[in-house]
């Protein structure tokens, strides 16, 4: 794969992993794949400055998570899975570490 990295900006990089993060299949490889990039290239693109992927995926995760929970009536286990976690608990943990509390208690505050 040749590399592309100077027609990629981070913009363009934060929009492939949170549209991935939506669909649920958050993959390097698939969003360096979408960029036009090796996993490779993706991974060095981002370390230059200064990012690593799964920090990228955990905004991206974290943004969608909040919207779902305040513009949803989903099942948290749903959209859990919804945003790639096969384990509702691990999606809570996720949360819990991102927010500082539990999706059923962000959800509660936010209709309180």
């Amino acid at each position: 794969m040749i590399c592309r990295t100077n027609s990629v900006n981070l913009g363009a990089v934060r929009e492939a992993i949170h549209e991935h993060a939506s669909k649920g299949s958050p993959s390097i490889h698939g969003t360096a794949m979408r960029l036009g990039l090796s996993r490779r290239s993706l991974q060095r693109f981002l370390a230059l400055r200064g990012y690593r992927y799964t920090d990228l995926l955990d905004d991206a995760r974290f943004e969608l998570s909040c919207r779902l929970l305040q513009d949803s009536t989903q099942n948290i286990a749903v959209i859990g899975r919804r945003l790639g976690y096969r384990d509702p608990s691990s999606f809570s943990r996720a949360f819990c570490r991102w927010a500082g509390c539990s999706p059923r208690l962000y959800r509660a505050n936010l209709r309180a």
